[in-house]
């Protein structure tokens, strides 16, 4: 009789064990991590812009700092939310359990794979190609200026760090009466974004007020099997903001959590308010503009075939990486359509390239911050006179004069003309982020005003001395002709 007992005692806990189980498989996505893993990866993103939204760009060199401090202990509410249910496996639909300050056991791996646990100091999380040398593996789709930026936005540079959570540690472990055990429960922790401030600004990205730079996380531990003699991790939530309160509410079925639940430092989590609702906060931004040198040469007696020799020198982010693509370039010429990595070493960078008539040389991908300088030289024998126009080809087009472009010896052979440090029509000032939102286009146009030395046009010179000539001669004539009817 009692082993008939025992076996039907057996069947309903199994089933509602299976029960349980289906349940918190169901809620897990969105509401928790219910998870024998010891690891799992926290994301950082950084989204992407770019004056000509869809143009692939490189991702901005910076490290970010991280690092991983005790929480607070107090208390943890459980409502309906079987995907974070207690650590002891309890089935209620409502408990409340303890939670203790993580001291230790849990570590964070940077992406360089240096570790540091509770208290320990700071991991690195690196974006960009410091060693410039793979530049294709960070080169990314962006936003056009000004467009909104959605939870599933593909325009962004992501990086991932891990945290491991060692079951075995002596954190997790407490002694009474000299006798020291394994403790089961909730243990909570901080993992803070301790970039420092100045990083951020120099690497040129733009961190907006409310960014996300604070997670809470607890982690569920319970005996591994029932000699209680070992534990092992059941779950583990991540809370948006650092939580200072002793009790949160962990709610699954509507928006009236204390924080709500995220998954990092990335654009979703930037993006879910404290109520579940949407709010327009975003993660950091790196926002780049393209320039454009462009080349004419007008004029009957203009060679439109000389290549004209141009020098762009860029004053911006340290170690910063662009491209340039080339137009207009005819066959047979011994240039590069495009060139791939270019590198703003210690925060500048110079690009030599030959324009004719027609051709232009784009930079993309410069930081908001970038200065340009475009020096041309006069390479012919010729006395050209040059020009340059400001966003070329559109409404805003205006001629570039005074200090923003500098004319060398009226640009006679082997002279030159520039723009000076100009951006954004703007002489020796850098860009501010509210003037990236049109192309840059720099038109520079050479036409040939041929002199002679004594300042007459040689093309109409000749004429006006036969055409003087001959008023004199008829002039003579007709005096002679008069003075013989006379006579």
């Amino acid at each position: 009789m009692m082993k008939k007992i025992g076996a039907i005692l057996l069947a309903i806990v199994m089933v509602l064990a299976l029960g349980t189980a289906t349940v918190a498989a169901e809620s897990t996505e969105e509401h928790g991590t219910e998870s024998t893993s010891n690891s799992f990866t926290i994301a950082k993103d950084i989204v992407l812009f770019n004056t000509t939204g869809g143009t692939q760009i490189y991702e901005p060199n910076v490290t970010y700092n991280f690092a991983i401090t005790a929480g607070n202990p107090g208390t943890a509410t459980i409502t309906d939310d079987p995907a974070v249910k207690t650590y002891d496996g309890n089935t209620d639909k409502s408990v409340t359990v303890q939670v203790k300050a993580g001291t230790g056991g849990v570590t964070l791996t940077g992406t360089d794979s240096a570790s540091k646990g509770v208290g320990e100091g700071n991991i690195n999380v690196v974006f960009g190609d410091e060693t410039h040398t793979d530049a294709a593996a960070y080169a990314h789709t962006t936003l056009a200026e000004g467009a909104t930026v959605s939870k599933d936005t593909t325009a962004k540079a992501t990086r991932t760090f891990t945290v491991t959570i060692d079951p075995t540690s002596n954190a997790f472990k407490k002694t009474v009466d000299g006798v020291t055990n394994f403790v089961p429960g909730v243990y909570r922790y901080h993992i803070a974004d301790t970039t420092p401030a100045d990083n951020i600004s120099a690497a040129g990205i733009k961190r907006n007020a409310n960014t996300l730079k604070d997670l809470t996380l607890d982690v569920y531990l319970r005996w591994s099997d029932n000699t209680r003699t070992a534990l092992q991790v059941y779950g583990y939530v991540l809370f948006r903001g650092l939580t200072e309160n002793e009790s949160l509410t962990y709610n699954g079925t509507s928006g009236t959590a204390t924080t709500a639940k995220v998954t990092g430092f990335d654009v979703p989590s930037n993006m879910e308010g404290d109520d579940h609702t949407d709010i327009t906060s975003v993660a950091d931004e790196y926002h780049t503009f393209n320039t454009t040198i462009s080349k004419t040469v007008s004029g009957n007696l203009a060679d439109k075939s000389n290549a004209f020799p141009f020098t762009i020198a860029l004053t911006g982010i340290a170690d910063s990486e662009f491209y340039y693509t080339r137009a207009g370039v005819g066959d047979g010429r011994a240039i590069a359509a495009a060139a791939g990595l270019q590198v703003m070493t210690s925060g500048s960078a110079s690009i030599s390239s030959n324009l004719k008539d027609g051709e232009s040389i784009t930079l993309v991908g410069l930081p908001y911050s970038t200065t340009v300088k475009a020096t041309e030289t006069n390479n012919t024998p010729d006395y050209y006179t040059p020009s340059a126009t400001f966003k070329a080809g559109s409404a805003n087009a205006a001629p570039l004069t005074g200090n923003d472009f500098v004319i060398t010896d009226g640009f006679n052979p082997g002279k030159t003309a520039e723009t000076a440090v100009f951006n954004n029509g703007k002489s020796a000032s850098p860009k501010d982020l509210t003037e990236v939102l049109t192309e840059d286009v720099i038109a520079f146009t050479n036409t040939l005003a041929e002199i002679s030395p004594t300042g007459v046009v040689l093309r109409v010179a000749p004429y006006v001395l036969i055409l003087g000539a001959g008023i004199v001669l008829l002039l003579i004539s007709r005096r002679r002709k008069d003075k013989a009817e006379e006579a």
